[in-house]
Parts: C-alpha cells; sequence; structure tokens
C-alpha cells in the first residue's frame, strides 16, 4: 500500500492591503483565496484565530477486504499529525472500482465501518471527513460522504449528485444524491461534494450562494 500525509496549515481568507489595492482588480481577484502549499505551509488571515491544520490521508486501495482496509485506516488516522481536520478517500473500504462489492459491501448509516470512524475521531478529537463510503438506505445505494465532528458525532452527510458513466459502472449501481451540503464548522462554513462532481460549476455555485469558503472533495482518481 503507498500512503502519503499531506500536511496543511491555513487559515481561510486573506487580509487586503494597499499593495494589493494597487496591483488592479483581476490580479487581486486571483490572490483572493492562495492555494496552500503542501511543503511550505500559508497563513492566511481569518480575524486572528489559530491557523487550521489538515492532514490529507492518501492511500492506494489494493484487492483486500473491507475489514483489512478499514483496520489499515485506523492505523493511519493514528499515526496522523495532530490535526483539526483529516481527509480520506473517496470510497475507500471496497475500492472505486470494485464495482462487485457495492451492494455486498454497503452499509447503513449506523453500520461497522462509520462507527468504528466515529470512535477515532472521538479519540483523536479531531474532525474527519470519511471520505465515502457505499450506503445503503432500503434498496437503493450511495456514494455518500460522512463529516465526523471531534466527539465523533456525523455532522454532515453528502450523496455524490454527479455519478461517474465512462468505463464505470458507479452510475448504474448507486443512485445520485439530490441536495448540495454545505456545514457549519470552527473555520467557516464548508462545502461538500466528491470527485466528478468538480465538472460541474453550478453545484459549487449553490454551496457559494449557501455560505461555503471552502470545500472538501474526496476523490478517487484511475491512472
Amino acid at each position: 500500500m503507498i500512503t502519503k500525509f499531506a500536511r496543511l496549515e491555513f487559515e481561510l481568507f486573506t487580509k487586503p492591503n494597499s499593495k494589493r489595492k494597487a496591483q488592479g482588480t483581476r490580479r487581486k481577484e486571483r490572490n483572493k483565496y492562495p492555494v496552500p502549499n503542501t511543503q511550505h505551509p500559508v497563513s492566511i488571515y481569518n480575524g486572528g484565530k489559530r491557523n487550521m491544520r489538515v492532514t490529507s490521508i492518501q492511500l492506494e486501495i489494493k484487492e483486500r477486504s473491507k475489514k483489512e482496509n478499514l483496520e489499515s485506516v485506523l492505523r493511519l488516522l493514528s499515526k496522523a499529525p495532530e490535526s483539526d481536520l483529516i481527509l480520506l478517500p473517496e470510497l475507500w473500504p471496497c475500492g472505486y472500482f470494485s464495482f462487485d462489492r457495492y451492494r455486498s459491501e454497503s452499509e447503513p448509516v449506523d453500520g461497522p465501518t462509520v462507527s468504528a470512524l466515529q470512535e477515532k475521531a472521538a479519540e483523536l478529537e479531531t474532525h474527519v471527513l470519511m471520505g465515502s463510503i457505499v450506503l445503503r438506505q432500503g434498496e437503493e445505494l450511495f456514494n455518500a460522504t460522512l463529516l465526523l465532528n471531534p466527539g465523533g458525532r456525523i455532522i454532515s452527510e453528502y450523496r455524490k449528485i454527479h455519478l461517474f458513466g465512462y468505463q464505470s459502472e458507479e452510475r448504474k449501481l448507486l443512485s445520485p444524491g439530490k441536495e448540495a451540503v454545505v456545514v457549519d464548522t470552527p473555520w467557516g462554513k464548508g462545502g461538500i461534494t466528491t470527485c466528478y462532481d468538480l465538472r460541474f460549476p453550478e453545484l459549487y455555485r449553490k454551496m457559494v450562494d449557501k455560505g461555503a469558503a471552502f470545500f472538501m472533495i474526496p476523490s478517487a482518481w484511475p491512472k
């Protein structure tokens, strides 16, 4: 398994100054929301609050059991640096392309994967974006992302709206979500989407209209 910890440390908004005002509207807008650099954490003004520490766990999903994947992720969470928010990727319990496992390894929102991550979030006292799981509700399956607070409570659930179809069975096997999701966090309002949703800017406009200041987007990019 190839695993990487990408550590970001930043705040959410730049503080305007006279130099930027003199650089013209286009450049000012371009610099309004700097992109964090994983090698050189940046600090962005947000009214004097301390920096937000984010750890993204990137892992290669191999063909192995859901139980083994869960055990591996729990170990990685324990090894992660002290963080305010830890991010996991899309459909890591079974692997995005393991379409034959979607239904058999789906689970309800109170299933064993969610319960284990809730316990770990409470143990670490950090927010955890669970990546996504195949969520079962009745006969329907969803590509669902859950955000846990430092007490282990589910504070948001997003169901992937735009399911991928090219060389993928996701669209055949899963039902699309219907709601744009924005959640209150200690760092402002955050929008949640998943992977292919990135291709649809109107979804992000809806979240911005709801007050989203940043986005959390678990993904599973093919090689």
